[in-house]
């Protein structure tokens, strides 16, 4: 996400994007819609090859500011809806869901040791 003191408004953004399909060299028109569920179009259409370089200059300027602002569709969806988990702090935990495993550490190899697999918890190493 941008810092809201750098970033451009919607109306600059639009403005130029409208200025420059005015211009008679490259007559292009541009469409943007933007979407609840995050999935954002920008659309660029142009009969001329001058209108067809400004089109994509001005639609991948508005798609980078959009997708910059407001992130992408699966990011919008993780930061709404979560990632499907549910997450189990360690203080809250019963650790009832144990399991054990070998550690592979330089400092402990071969040595197993027992951790919660709700909350991915440490509890000790295995006597």
């Amino acid at each position: 996400m941008i810092d809201k003191n750098d970033e451009k408004t919607i109306d600059e953004v639009l403005n130029e994007a409208k200025e420059n399909s005015i211009d008679q060299e490259g007559d292009y028109d541009f469409e943007l819609w933007l979407s609840s569920d995050g999935k954002h179009t920008v659309k660029v259409t142009s009969k001329t090859a001058e209108g067809k370089r400004k089109a994509l200059k001005v639609a991948t300027d508005t798609f980078d500011y959009i997708l910059e602002r407001y992130g992408t569709k699966q990011a919008l969806s993780v930061k709404e809806y979560g990632n499907g988990k549910k997450e189990v702090k360690p203080e809250e935990c019963k650790h009832t869901n144990v399991k054990f495993a070998e550690s592979h550490t330089e400092k402990n190899p071969g040595r197993w040791f027992k951790s919660c697999r709700d909350c991915k918890a440490f509890l000790g190493w295995r006597d």
